[in-house]
């Protein structure tokens, strides 16, 4: 793309290494070979640096949020170029979940939830955004209260001779 531009007359069947520093973007590859008789052969290659990671918004859940057994995950992540993925896993200081993924419509990706066999407890939803060049943004999070038990109750029989219309019972 004319921002760099090296010449290397290194001689007969020689291998040239070019290492370049490049900004994010598009850029073009031209290479010219000639031989001792002038003839020569062209190429341009057009080709993407990306180093920035995906960047994403947790929509749903919420920070802080009460779920139970199910929950609803709604993410937006958006690159310069553009996104190739987004999961989803649950962890806490005793267990991470498998990556699981998202489905996409447009910029919005989402799934629902199924805690399964999870036990209840507090647990750190995290979210991955990738992009085709291999960059990945985990850094988004939120952390779910997640509680699928009943509660339990027990009952005490009142005592029924010293009570009259009216008591509350506590």
């Amino acid at each position: 793309d004319g921002t760099l531009n090296e010449v290397n007359t290194s001689g007969i069947n020689a291998t040239y290494v070019f290492v370049k520093s490049l900004a994010d973007g598009i850029h073009n590859w031209s290479i010219l070979g000639e031989d001792f008789l002038r003839e020569n052969k062209s190429s341009t290659q057009t080709f993407r640096v990306d180093t920035i990671a995906p960047t994403t918004t947790l929509n749903e859940p919420s920070n802080s949020s009460w779920a139970k057994a199910w929950f609803f995950i709604n993410v937006t992540a958006s690159d310069s170029n553009s996104v190739a993925n987004v999961t989803y896993r649950f962890e806490n200081s005793s267990t991470t979940g498998s990556w699981n993924g998202l489905t996409s419509s447009g910029s919005v990706w989402s799934g629902n939830f199924a805690g399964g066999s999870l036990g209840d407890g507090n647990y750190t939803i995290r979210i991955n955004a990738s992009d085709p060049a291999g960059n990945g943004n985990t850094s988004r999070t939120a952390v779910i209260f997640y509680d699928q038990s009943v509660p339990q109750l027990s009952t005490s029989s009142a005592n029924t001779t010293n009570g009259s219309a009216g008591d509350i019972i506590a």
